[in-house]
């Protein structure tokens, strides 16, 4: 039981004894050192029987959090999602790529899980390794021939030859018309058939 009510409640608990009535004679007062060595106490409990949040214990309304990808999880994922895509198409690519990325999680220890891993830090590998090749041989080929200059050029004059065409035969302002004619059309039917 408390005394009055006060924005420190539990300093002011006493001893009740059966009936409810307060035992005056002792009272159990909360004095800052008992505080301290019930935080401590509750902090040192707190450290050893820590459990990881999930479901069942996260609080209501806190955000979901998103599981952390390993390097290895995502390489695996990719690998076996395209092996999928190219062997049965996009099912078999969601199913082997997803299947793929969940067995190789940090925490399966199995056979399994070591070969999806290794599988994915390969691919991961690989794939930079490509890039970086594939990089250089782009960039001496560009010196050597020109190739971004020549796609500027192309996508210029083509620009050109555009405009060129809409000017001479008003493409575009045809289009805004048939648009909107179009538009107005399916307003009236609206109108007069009510969908």
């Amino acid at each position: 039981m408390t005394d009055e009510s006060t924005p420190d409640d539990f300093v002011n608990v006493k001893k009740t004894d059966a009936v409810g009535a307060a035992d005056t004679s002792s009272s159990d007062g909360l004095t800052a050192t008992k505080l301290e060595q019930h935080n401590n106490e509750s902090n040192n409990a707190d450290v050893t029987k820590a459990q990881p949040e999930t479901s069942a214990n996260k609080p209501e309304g806190a955000p979901e959090e998103a599981p952390e990808v390993t390097p290895s999880q995502a390489g695996a994922g990719l690998l076996f999602g395209i092996s999928g895509l190219v062997i049965g198409g996009p099912l078999l690519a969601l199913l082997a790529g997803v299947g793929a990325a969940v067995v190789a999680k940090p925490d399966n220890e199995t056979p399994v899980g070591d070969a999806a891993r290794a599988s994915g830090d390969f691919a991961i590998e690989t794939t930079s390794k490509v890039s970086e090749v594939v990089g250089e041989k782009a960039k001496e080929a560009n010196e050597e021939y020109g190739i971004i200059d020549k796609i500027k050029q192309a996508l210029t004059t083509g620009w050109t030859k555009v405009k060129d065409f809409d000017e001479e035969h008003k493409v575009s302002e045809k289009t805004k018309e048939t648009a909107s004619s179009v538009g107005a059309r399916g307003v009236e039917f609206e109108k007069e058939h009510h969908f």
